[in-house]
């Protein structure tokens, strides 16, 4: 993914291409709405037998996790974030912005399976969620770490 910002100031920002924004959009509800039917089937099919069960629950609980995940980013999918050593600001296209500092932060979560990173700040609150393929992801996730004392 590319890199944007600002080396001597270490001044980076963070947003998520079009293209993510645009298969995040359509993509997501859709795998939602199929995974919740795939973990369904046996249900509406009338059909008990342990193997189908299993097999539905198998193949369908695991996208429903990634999308429950996935949806933590739909608020910020939109938004530009500015990351530097004292924290980041997030700005919304409405004209709204929030300015956090890193001390703000009480944890880093790391979803692997779903590539969506998330900061909680000390009332247990999102603050900020990202996707893997964001700009300046590396950035960011180095900044963070380097910063948040968990």
């Amino acid at each position: 993914m590319p890199t944007y910002g600002n080396e001597e100031q270490n001044e980076w920002l963070v947003r998520h291409p079009t293209w993510v924004r645009f298969l995040g959009w359509i993509g997501i509800p859709l795998l939602l709405a199929s995974s919740i039917y795939v973990v369904l089937i046996p249900v509406i099919s009338e059909r008990y037998e342990p193997v189908v069960i299993l097999s539905c629950v198998f193949l369908g609980l695991f996208p429903l996790y990634m999308c429950v995940q996935a949806l933590k980013v739909f608020p910020f999918m939109r938004a530009d974030v500015e990351v530097n050593d004292n924290g980041f600001s997030i700005f919304y296209p409405n004209g709204k912005s929030e300015t956090y500092s890193w001390s703000k932060i009480k944890r880093i979560k790391h979803y692997t399976t779903s590539q969506v990173l998330e900061l909680v700040d000390m009332s247990e609150k999102t603050v900020l969620a990202v996707m893997e393929q964001a700009w300046s992801y590396e950035k960011f996730v180095e900044l963070a770490n380097k910063n948040v004392k968990s």
